[in-house]
């Protein structure tokens, strides 16, 4: 079994971008599995019109993430769930059909499909037929979950049959003590029985899919834990465990448009998910990411959207104006300019906080104070010099 922990040594210390290209690579590793001449040309696109900054040279993203069930049972305190604020409109679960019409659409060149965004993938009955006709064509498919959900011994048999390449499974604690504390409505003994007759049920299948994971989301109040996951999850069976820092401010905090003005070039695109990825929507709509306006994403279509799959065949959106915007805008904010309306407007991977007269002045004042000068009298006489 194998362990990566990224709560202790250099992996600590990371800055996210490095986090975010170690997930790349797990996905990479992903792509492996369903490659082929058409989705490697793809690939090598992608690539060569990121290090370019050639927005119109991609025609299909690598990896696609399609949000399945954008419910949830629990109520995680960082997770939009665990705001208590009602959506504007009630989420529904993504129909098969449409699903099915995305395959069709994207299987040629698109290598990997993760089935989950921000609610529970299992809570979507339909969702082993989904991973099935998905590994009809090829593709890969992952999903991250809570496990907390009632499974049927057929619901077991049905998702490891289905050709699903990796499951991670998601705790933060395996003691009553400490699970509770942030999944809030789960069930520690039903994601046990669970994951056991995962392992069961591949073992009698006899088939190495689905990876099993285990991913440990570590606090202060859980940390403690960390040998006995470790050995919790290899009596279990699982292929690998993910130690990884815990949040402890709510995700939709940092994914707020921001008034400031575009940044300017750098080395490489600030972004690459209009480059190489997607997320499509339980409703059929297109976010640029995943990361960013959370809040309007699970609002009920409060988003101006790159694309609607129900309304036009993918490929025409990914190729579209909206999309080729996006890139455009990764590629150099500045030059692009403050694109109103669009959904990557006000990305803070693209744009600056806005400096405010308040701003300048708290910063004068915090500096004639380092100084030993009067914040009246000397700090403006320093700054006008």
């Amino acid at each position: 079994m194998r362990i990566i922990d990224a709560d202790d040594g250099w992996l600590a210390g990371a800055s996210p971008r490095f986090h975010e290209l170690v997930q790349f690579v797990r996905k990479f590793t992903l792509f492996l599995h369903g490659v082929s001449i058409s989705r490697s040309l793809n690939a090598g696109r992608s690539l060569l019109a990121f290090i370019f900054r050639r927005p119109h040279w991609v025609r299909f993203p690598i990896h696609i993430k399609v949000d399945v069930s954008p419910m949830c049972q629990m109520s995680c305190p960082v997770c939009i769930h665990g705001q208590g604020t009602p959506f504007a409109h009630k989420p529904r679960l993504l129909k098969k059909p449409l699903f099915e019409k995305l395959v069709d659409e994207v299987w040629r060149h698109t290598a990997v499909l993760s089935l989950y965004n921000l609610g529970e993938p299992l809570l979507n009955p339909a969702l082993p037929e989904m991973i099935a006709y998905a590994a009809k064509h090829g593709l890969s498919t992952y999903v991250t979950t809570n496990l907390s959900v009632r499974l049927s011994e057929r619901s077991i048999e049905a998702l490891v049959s289905s050709g699903l390449k990796s499951l991670l499974v998601a705790v933060d604690g395996i003691s009553k003590e400490t699970f509770g504390r942030q999944r809030i409505g789960g069930k520690f003994d039903l994601i046990f029985e669970n994951a056991r007759a995962l392992v069961e049920e591949r073992r009698k299948q006899g088939s190495a899919f689905p990876r099993l994971q285990l991913q440990f989301l570590v606090f202060d109040f859980n940390r403690h834990e960390k040998p006995l996951v470790a050995q919790f999850a290899r009596d279990l069976g699982f292929d690998e465990v993910h130690f990884v820092r815990g949040a402890t401010t709510p995700w939709i905090a940092g994914a707020q448009p921001i008034a400031g003005p575009p940044k300017g070039p750098s080395p490489l695109p600030r972004c690459s998910w209009p480059y190489f990825s997607a997320v499509v929507l339980s409703n059929g709509q297109i976010a640029g990411c995943c990361k960013y306006r959370m809040s309007d994403i699970y609002d009920g279509g409060t988003i101006t959207a790159l694309g609607d799959v129900s309304t036009a065949t993918f490929g025409e959106i990914y190729r579209g104006t909206a999309y080729r915007m996006a890139r455009a805008m990764s590629s150099n904010p500045r030059s692009a300019g403050v694109q109103q309306g669009h959904f990557c407007n006000g990305c803070a991977s693209l744009y600056s906080e806005k400096v405010t007269d308040a701003g300048v002045q708290a910063a004068v004042l915090t500096a004639a104070s380092a100084a030993g000068l009067s914040p009246l009298t000397e700090a403006s006489t320093q700054v006008q010099d």
